[in-house]
């Protein structure tokens, strides 16, 4: 078992065995070594501020006495700090040829208990079955792994399953997003019916709108934030010169996937309030973003039934172009979760 750090030298990564050896199959279900790491409050209260979780119940000193509550998003900042996605990231990603490339194409969220200042998270990295199709590009390669976080009563906290796509489009090709699929915004809605109520059925109908926010533009400081928050380097996200070799959007950065999860179901866990307990969330990242981009995202939802509501997403430009959508379990806040002053 090892601590978390940043060291990378002769470090081994499954993840990184697994993409040189072409990932075989033989990888599959293969899980890494543990790595060991203390929640503190200050990486807590920086990822809320970079993904827009920054809400009053989860901050120091806010509604709710006690240690402080971890976002969805801080999942990415466990993951990112591990040896395992460290090696990844520094030897696999950074050193993509031309033409070659590995992109987000969304995750899985399941928040299964609170992730709170104090904790003492375990964190694993297990290798998921990949697959093939061919697409405007050639053959795609789908992949995924699944990260679990046990606490230090050894209950599973949360898992977080990362799915990515590898193509090669090559030395002359322009990498290019799928075609456009578009939707309206939904009109501005009253006052939501969640706050008075604890019942799901009781609070949610089927087709209601739940949230409607227009997003701060995504610009390079709030690119670098959120990098800097989660601490990923990717150059995928932050190199002009790796974005030109690559010809990502004209040789622009990409605005990294996890960043618009996150930003995302943070403003449906906004509308929502403190009373609510988003304990899944699968979202599917559609087409790139690029710097100064402003988007908008709205829920609404789905079903409703064994005490929870399900509710889609869309992120969307202003000529309403999906960017992403997603699709989240929505239940009741329990008395043991939070507590009020």
């Amino acid at each position: 078992m090892h601590h978390l750090g940043k060291e990378t030298t002769g470090v081994h990564s499954l993840l990184v065995d697994y993409a040189n050896s072409g990932r075989s199959e033989s990888f599959v279900g293969r899980t890494s070594e543990p790595y060991l790491y203390v929640v503190d409050e200050k990486s807590i209260e920086q990822v809320a501020y970079a993904c827009g979780a920054a809400h009053d119940w989860r901050m120091p000193g806010g509604a709710f006495r006690g240690p402080v509550e971890a976002p969805h998003a801080y999942l990415f900042y466990l993951l990112n700090n591990t040896r395992t996605y460290r090696v990844y990231e520094k030897t696999i990603i950074t050193r993509l040829p031309s033409g070659r490339a590995q992109l987000h194409a969304g995750d899985d969220f399941h928040y299964l208990c609170p992730i709170l200042s104090g904790d003492v998270l375990a964190v694993t990295a297990t290798i998921l079955p990949s697959y093939r199709k061919t697409g405007r590009h050639g053959e795609l390669e789908f992949f995924s792994d699944e990260w679990r976080m046990y606490n230090q009563r050894n209950e599973l906290a949360a898992r977080l399953i990362r799915k990515a796509i590898a193509l090669d489009f090559g030395e002359s090709g322009v990498l290019t997003s799928p075609a456009e699929h578009r939707v309206d915004l939904p009109p501005e809605s009253g006052p939501p019916t969640w706050l008075r109520t604890s019942d799901v059925e009781s609070a949610f109908n089927t087709g209601q709108i739940v949230h409607l926010k227009r997003h701060p533009t995504f610009t390079w400081m709030s690119m670098m934030g959120w990098l800097a928050a989660v601490d990923e380097y990717s150059p995928t996200h932050y190199d002009p010169d790796f974005a030109r070799s690559h010809r990502y959007g004209g040789g622009r950065n990409i605005v990294a996937g996890p960043q618009l999860a996150s930003v995302m179901v943070a403003a449906l866990e906004e509308s929502l309030g403190a009373g609510w307990w988003i304990s899944d969330y699968e979202n599917v990242q559609r087409r790139a973003v690029y710097p100064n981009e402003t988007l908008s995202s709205f829920s609404r939802v789905h079903a409703i039934g064994d005490g929870a509501a399900r509710i889609h997403l869309w992120l969307v430009d202003d000529e309403g172009v999906v960017k992403g959508t997603g699709e989240a379990t929505v239940r009741a806040v329990t008395t043991q979760r939070r507590v009020p002053i």
